[in-house]
């Protein structure tokens, strides 16, 4: 657990020293007191208060989120002057000064105010619900319900994430240790608790006196062996000190769900993908195309040929029709005078033509013929099945 927070005794302490605009951070052996808006920083040591800072009062860093990670103090996000940021800053004990972390993946995440929960988990940092007070009045809680997890060692945004829409943020959170993090709602006998590892989200009823904490955000805790120690307040409306038995929760709570909506898998696209692929390339397989006639020009598969006026009126009338006599094809080239012989072999000559032309490209005759069925003298002309759309 990284941070530990607890109100001392003012009389220990200068009396001109407001606490209301400190947090305190425990952290080992240290006490550290951190300004709720600014970098500026003491230590109390033998009961005395002293600044170690070399910052100013920069009133940029309101509700910021304020952690240790081995042994290093750092803020991330916070607000002043009317604007949200992003930033990450860790205070150099060398220097004694606030000093910029940069990291990649910057543009993944927006800006934020403040947090709905966070916790820390192998060398990660999870931050959720962060609010970037796009409300209309700046006090209206605007919780997102996504997250996004900040890697310490590759310096970057190492994921994001969505979180369930009817998630209810806590007023409360603190992380009991590296597994759980207990979410308190006031006013509502329940504790929520959520794994650090799978994001599953549990249940464990409070009786009446543990669920009127009054604590807010992850300020105020204080953990002792198995127990958490918080405040509450009384049937006599007094603030008292308080604890709960954290392994008493953990072995006796329920599940709920899961926090996250979860991202598709690429086996879950891939599952998808194959049919629609399969499909497709079925469809292409069985799908018929056909041959048209456009401005004396017989279009294919993205391929033209040019034609003659008789070969255009050729192939006009065989797309029209399923069959056609050679008579009718013979009509094309009449002319008052001319043998039936000539004519039939004109006819003949064009249609070889345009056959000679579409095997050049595409290997096939375009235009088939038979004997008819009826009279076996008479030469039936037809559209090669394979290229038209006709049954």
């Amino acid at each position: 657990m990284g941070i530990q927070l607890q109100v001392l005794d003012a009389k220990e302490n200068p009396s001109n020293f407001d606490f209301e605009r400190f947090k305190l951070l425990l952290h080992k052996e240290d006490s550290i007191y951190l300004s709720r808006m600014s970098g500026i920083v003491y230590q109390r040591k033998q009961g005395k208060l002293k600044r170690i800072d070399n910052s100013y009062d920069d009133k940029i860093h309101t509700a910021s989120l304020d952690f240790f990670y081995k042994d290093t103090l750092y803020r991330f996000g916070g607000y002043g002057y009317f604007t949200t940021n992003k930033n990450l800053i860790y205070f150099d004990q060398t220097t004694s000064q606030w000093d910029m972390v940069k990291y990649n993946g910057f543009k993944k995440i927006d800006p934020f105010s403040s947090v709905g929960i966070h916790f820390i988990k192998n060398d990660q940092l999870y931050v959720m619900g962060y609010d970037t007070h796009e409300k209309e009045f700046q006090n209206e809680s605007n919780f997102l319900t996504k997250g996004f997890s900040y890697d310490f060692k590759e310096k970057n945004i190492a994921d994001t994430f969505n979180i369930r829409a009817d998630f209810e943020f806590p007023r409360a959170y603190v992380q009991v240790n590296e597994n759980y993090v207990f979410l308190f709602y006031p006013n509502h006998r329940k504790v929520k608790i959520v794994n650090t590892s799978s994001f599953d989200l549990f249940n464990y009823n409070l009786n009446q006196v543990e669920s009127s904490i009054i604590n807010k955000h992850n300020e105020d805790f204080l953990l002792e062996g198995d127990q958490l120690k918080f405040k509450i307040k009384n049937i006599d409306r007094e603030i008292i000190p308080h604890s709960i038995n954290i392994k008493s929760v953990i072995n006796n709570m329920e599940l709920e769900g899961n926090l996250l909506i979860e991202k598709p898998s690429y086996g879950y696209w891939l599952l998808l993908l194959i049919p629609l692929l399969a499909l497709l390339t079925f469809i292409k397989l069985n799908k018929k195309e056909s041959v048209e006639l456009r401005n004396k020009q017989l279009y294919f598969r993205k391929k033209t040929i040019n034609l003659n006026e008789k070969m255009c009126a050729i192939l006009e009338i065989l797309l029209q029709n399923k069959e056609v006599s050679s008579a009718i094809l013979n009509d094309i080239f009449f002319k008052e005078g001319h043998n039936p012989i000539h004519i039939n072999r004109e006819k003949n000559n064009n249609v070889d033509r345009i056959n000679l032309l579409f095997q050049l490209h595409f290997n096939e005759n375009l235009i088939l013929k038979k004997k008819s069925e009826l009279d076996k003298r008479m030469m039936l002309y037809f559209i090669n099945p394979k290229f038209t759309k006709q049954d």
